[in-house]
């Protein structure tokens, strides 16, 4: 693996749902969504074909390179599934078999070992953690532990051994304190101090209840506003009365043939706008809380040509307000601060600096300037948002307005500031106002190079 160096401060970043992607499925949903009718006193339900799409332009990337953090040999850790960093400045990585250590230099595994009571209890890497107080939550199969950094061990619930109802997707913390944990067999609240443990579920006929038991995801706005997603929509859970105050279904989950899964997460930005994301179709939307709806922004190559919609599992803010999708096959789209257009960025099988795929599932914003990549099937990517302060000139294949070389042998920028670029045959000038190139290869008469190969300017 690539020394990749990192300094061990702890990482300041936007204020975030925990982005996190959801393992195994074995949940298939139902075509379409269907909500129970209830009174208007208690929510207001938006009909799927009420839903604004938005369409913006989009571009293809080629600023960005991106580096691949090999994990070893063999298929182990073809998918990244969660990315975190510590207080000591580690970052975290879950994997399909356990989880991974990284200090900048190498990778040290946890994993489970039968004859060591305080080791990590499953495998799959279901979601990652870290609470106000610093504390590493992790979900892997159907265990949930507290990682102790002073003796490098798991610690279990007391009660259960670490066991608990439900798979957990997600978790999210209030301020409170009080943990949230998005299962497939309801939304639980655990008190991180006494690990006592209070359910809430879906109650048929009961509009103030969950919509499903199925959970993905639980956010708390600034404003207070607690937020539950679940495989029939997003409900508003008042923590207080535990009812449902208001109901926000997501758009229509495709057939149930293709064994998607239809996982939905929050993400508050910058400018407190609160997106969802789901894995299935547009996967981007935000919520308008005014008019009880969910404005849909469409994916490039999305719409009536037919095009597979990906959806998307991972979001992401920079420093610099733009916002980075991950999506579940189309590679990664910038969404640019003014939320006008997108900047996409794919697998490309002849470009070694590209994405190692096109399938994301997690992203993590370092105070680097750094986005960390996890992908299935390709393992962990890295790459920096924030562009050098350099300017690439080079040969292009099939571009007169580029350099004829990448052969270099001096360069000299004049009191205009355009560059002159010698090589081995030929000189090339630069405007560097237009941009425009002009050669100069003949040698030999008046007026014109004695020879073309330049080995200074």
């Amino acid at each position: 693996m690539d020394r990749l160096q990192r300094s061990r401060v702890p990482v300041l970043g936007p204020r975030a749902g925990a982005v996190r992607c959801w393992g195994k499925t074995f949940v298939a949903f139902a075509i379409g969504l269907l909500f129970a009718c209830c009174s208007q006193a208690v929510f207001a339900a938006l009909r799927p074909d009420d839903a604004t799409v938005v369409r913006l332009p989009v571009v293809e990337g080629q600023n960005l390179r991106f580096a691949h953090v090999s994990f070893g040999e063999g298929q182990a850790h073809g998918r990244i599934s969660s990315i975190l960093d510590d207080e000591q400045g580690f970052l975290w990585f879950g994997t399909n078999s356990g989880l991974e250590r990284y200090d900048g230099y190498r990778l040290r595994a946890f994993r489970h070992d039968p004859g060591n009571p305080k080791s990590l209890s499953g495998s799959y890497i279901n979601a990652l953690f870290k609470d106000r107080s610093g504390k590493l939550w992790v979900a892997s199969d159907e265990y949930l532990e507290r990682y102790d950094p002073a003796t490098e061990s798991f610690t279990h619930n007391p009660s259960t051994g670490g066991g608990i109802e439900g798979w957990v997707w997600n978790i999210s913390q209030d301020d409170a304190g009080m943990l949230w944990l998005s299962t497939h067999a309801g939304l639980a609240r655990l008190d991180p101090a006494t690990w006592q443990e209070i359910r809430y579920k879906h109650r048929p006929g009961d509009p103030t209840s969950l919509s499903s038991d199925l959970v993905t995801a639980t956010f708390e706005q600034r404003d207070g506003t607690f937020w539950v997603a679940t495989s029939e929509g997003l409900d508003i859970f008042d923590r207080r009365t535990a009812k449902v105050t208001r109901h926000i279904p997501l758009p229509p989950h495709p057939p149930v043939s293709l064994q998607v899964e239809s996982v939905a997460n929050f993400f508050e930005d910058h400018a407190n706008v609160l997106w969802v994301i789901y894995s299935y179709g547009n996967g981007l939307a935000r919520v308008d809380r005014q008019h009880n709806r969910l404005i849909e922004y469409a994916l490039p190559g999305a719409g009536p040509d037919g095009t597979q919609l990906s959806g998307v599992r991972a979001i992401q803010e920079d420093e610099d307000g733009a916002l980075w999708l991950g999506t579940a096959g189309g590679g990664i789209l910038k969404l640019d601060r003014n939320r006008q257009h997108f900047v996409r960025y794919r697998k490309d099988p002849l470009n070694p600096d590209s994405l190692s795929s096109d399938q994301i599932v997690a992203l993590f914003a370092d105070h680097d300037h750094d986005i960390w990549v996890g992908t299935t099937g390709g393992g962990l990517d890295r790459f920096t948002y924030r562009q050098l302060p350099f300017k690439t000139y080079h040969h292009e294949e099939d571009n007169p307005n580029s350099l004829e070389t990448n052969y270099t042998t001096s360069v000299f920028e004049d009191s205009r500031g355009d560059l002159w670029v010698g090589s081995m045959k030929v000189l090339t000038l630069i405007d560097r106002k237009t941009g425009r190139y002009t050669f100069y290869r003949t040698a030999g008469r008046p007026g014109t190079l004695y020879i073309t190969c330049v080995l200074s300017t």
